[in-house]
């Protein structure tokens, strides 16, 4: 392996990753960029070649990857002898499989974490239907909507969903084998991922007090795209008071005196209290007359330079541009490796990062099966770093937990969405969080609280005067965090209020800090405002479901889901270090790394042809192959 694989916070970790289809690869990518050592097993054979060989790379980057075949006694001892000796085997049991995993954890590794992801739970009835992506969605009601007939759209968000599910069992998993000595089996299914996309839709059509205010959110002219004289379009995001305030104040001084005065003039006193909830359908009809013509006199750039740093408003964008123009904003969202088939890849960046102990994105690296024989020598001898003998750890090996994290103190000082969603799947892993917020009457963010505050006790205070400040830190002293999650704008707002990250470590050296937000902590855009829908628009997946050219929104805060998700693995990879080392770190992630993930299959066919070309180049220049992918590329 190479130094740059040595870094992360998985240092030394040993994975063996058996899948085929999505989200198998794409977890054990997932842990790769965290440093851990990542055995990718293919097979050869038609019958196991990906669909899309781009994609494939695209989720093989940071592994070591040898092809074995089941019909050879000597490769099947590798893959046994990895197995032994691994802490972590991912499958999506989309073959049929090697190895009785679960035999193997309780005869020969018990130290092992087996992460099956499958397309249906083992016992459900639909078990043995095609696993394929669309299946799984349907049945998990992806393709519904809020109002109207269902829709079919191309996102995987099922195989993402669950991969980001299955990420998180499989650090709590190593985090409480850091206590007992012993691992588990772990069942994440395609199906129970798209559920958990839809949970929003669930409880709007469940009819949960307020659960239907969402709804009026949509037929509100401050939540939409607005074409602009260059045929493009931005997309304008207005939900509380000082930000419509604001909008106005921008436009008048740029030249837009009359429109505003006439929407001064048709605004209710309602609307301007709360602009997600317009007072009267003809109200809005009659703001949305006087936006259209107002946005159609500038260019959708200019609308964005105008507008974009002070509010959520945003040029409409492919993923293409995006991943362009977000790197030459010295972002993180993109990342460019050199593939050793197809040549230089476009991808998503890491999807966690953490300062102290940065993530690792590299290329992918091709094993002989004799190579991998070595590897698997390596393992044997280098044994279990660490672990305690089973018994001899926190419980008694036979689960002296009741819950992974229990004992794990989590303060939750985010809101809306995704830092909640974060600190909701620490709770369900058994993690004690007190959800710490500030008072609000936007009755919109109540069913956010009902789904995402779960499993939490919930302390409401204003901490914006010293007095409130003082109060904040009092509890925290009291509840003693072991980890801190929130979602402030960027990390300078989160250091006047004095929970900034030199702050915490300096009060709670261990502590395990996670920041949210939606554009990151690298580049020019770090401190702009960013909603799920925004995101959805500078990103790509309003034009990918756009209906007759027009952006469209996907019904479902699925963005903002996946940062959640992401946040929580964020957290468990801290606190897993702080297990392993005694010190804190901090780890962050942000909304628009979630979107270049959820459109993986755009950015993998936006490069095909151009990957292909040189793939095909390269199979008659004596370049090393990669198993059977040349055969892929002439087919």
């Amino acid at each position: 392996m190479s130094k740059s694989a040595q870094e992360g916070i998985l240092q030394g970790l040993r994975v063996v990753e058996l899948g085929h289809a999505m989200a198998a690869p794409l977890l054990g990518m997932m842990l790769a960029e965290q440093g851990a050592e990542v055995v990718r097993v293919t097979e050869p054979g038609a019958a196991n070649t990906p669909v899309d060989p781009v994609l494939d790379a695209l989720l093989a980057r940071g592994k070591v990857e040898v092809c074995l075949d089941r019909q050879r006694p000597d490769d099947v001892k590798t893959l046994h002898q990895l197995l032994a000796h691994a802490d972590v085997v991912v499958e999506d049991e989309t073959r049929r499989p090697w190895v009785d995993l679960s035999r193997l954890r309780q005869e020969q590794n018990p130290a092992l974490v087996v992460c099956r992801i499958p397309a249906f739970p083992a016992d459900d009835p639909r078990a043995n239907l095609p696993g394929h992506e669309a299946v799984a969605g349907a049945a998990g009601l992806l393709y519904t909507k809020p109002i109207g007939k269902p829709r079919y759209h191309p996102f995987p968000i099922p195989s993402i969903t669950a991969a980001l599910y299955g990420a998180n069992a499989v650090m709590a998993a190593l985090i409480a084998r850091e206590r007992l000595g012993v691992g588990q089996d772990i069942e994440v299914s395609l199906c129970h991922g798209s559920y958990a996309a839809q949970v929003l839709q669930i409880l709007i059509k469940a009819g949960v007090p307020r659960g239907f205010l969402p709804l009026k959110m949509i037929g509100s002219p401050f939540m939409r795209c607005w074409l602009c004289g260059d045929h493009r379009f931005v997309y304008l995001h207005i939900t509380l008071p000082t930000h419509n305030a604001q909008m106005l104040e921008i436009l008048e001084r740029g030249g837009h005196a009359e429109g505003v005065a006439r929407l001064r003039a048709v605004m209710s006193q309602e609307t301007m209290r709360d602009p997600s909830q317009v007072k009267s359908i003809d109200e809005a009809k009659k703001i949305k007359a006087i936006y259209d013509e107002i946005f159609l006199s500038r260019a959708a750039a200019e609308w964005e330079e105008l507008l974009g740093d002070t509010l959520c408003c945003i040029k409409v964008r492919s993923v293409e541009e995006w991943l362009k123009d977000s790197m030459a904003a010295g972002m993180t969202d993109a990342s460019k490796v050199e593939d050793p088939l197809f040549g230089e890849l476009l991808g998503p960046g890491a999807l966690v990062a953490s300062p102290e102990r940065p993530p690792v994105v590299r290329p992918r690296e091709v094993l002989t099966p004799e190579a991998a024989g070595e590897v698997a020598g390596r393992w044997e001898a280098t044994g279990f770093d660490g672990l305690p003998e089973i018994g001899d750890g926190d419980g008694d090996g036979d689960g002296g937990l009741r819950h992974a994290l229990d004992g794990v103190k989590v303060l939750d000082l985010s809101r809306v969405i995704a830092g909640p969603c974060a600190a909701r799947v620490l709770a369900e892993f058994g993690a004690e969080v007190l959800s710490l917020q500030s008072e609000t009457r936007l009755d919109w963010a109540l069913s956010f609280h009902l789904i995402f505050n779960a499993g939490k006790r919930s302390v409401t205070l204003d901490f914006t005067d010293d007095a409130g400040k003082e109060k904040l830190f009092k509890l925290m002293d009291r509840f003693g965090p072991d980890a801190l999650i929130h979602n402030y704008r960027h990390l300078d707002l989160a250091r006047t209020i004095g929970v900034g990250p030199e702050a915490m470590r300096a009060r709670y050296p261990d502590v395990a800090y996670t920041h949210l937000n939606a554009y990151g902590n690298h580049g020019i855009w770090q401190e702009r405002p960013g909603f799920e829908q925004v995101v959805q628009a500078v990103s790509g997946m309003q034009l990918a479901y756009a209906v007759k050219g027009r952006p469209r929104l996907l019904p479902s805060p699925i963005i903002d889901i996946g940062c959640g998700l992401l946040g929580a693995f964020g957290t468990q990879l801290a606190l897993y270090n702080q297990r392993r080392t005694g010190q804190g770190i901090m780890t962050a992630t942000h909304l628009t790394s979630v979107s270049v993930l959820l459109q993986l299959l755009s950015v993998s066919a936006f490069q095909r042809e151009a990957c292909l070309e040189r793939a095909a180049a390269s199979s008659t220049t004596g370049q090393p192959p990669v198993h059977d992918l040349e055969r892929e590329v002439v087919a």
